[in-house]
């Protein structure tokens, strides 16, 4: 799974009841996807070239950068700031760049999920 899937996929998971079964609007998702290459672009350098140090989960280290991106952006209870996935001061770091774009908000309308 790429990135850009992994950041859908988590924007469903966070957004929508399995139930809804909706997708989201194609213009929300070139936002999203605009918002979170600016996110990476904001990383700090000794980060990007330390992400497999730094990321001590299991798994692809861009898909959860992706999601734990979008859990923390909402405001989840999970996110960057999960010693058991990264280390601490890269997830102090990672959830502020987060939190500096301010809350991702979605509502559904019709079995479609809006970002605003």
């Amino acid at each position: 799974m790429s990135e850009l899937n992994q950041l859908a996929e988590s924007l469903l998971f966070g957004s929508c009841d399995e139930a809804d079964g909706c997708e989201i609007d194609s213009e929300s998702l070139t936002t999203l996807e605009a918002n979170y290459e600016q996110f990476v672009d904001n990383i700090p350098e000794w980060i990007v070239d330390s992400l497999d140090e730094v990321y001590l989960g299991q798994g692809d280290v861009y898909e959860q950068l992706a999601h734990d991106y979008i859990m923390t952006s909402m405001g989840h209870g999970v996110g960057f700031w999960e010693k058991d996935d990264w280390e601490e001061s890269a997830g102090a770091i990672l959830t502020e760049l987060c939190k500096s774009k301010g809350t991702l908000e979605t509502y559904v309308d019709d079995e479609t999920l809006y970002v605003y």
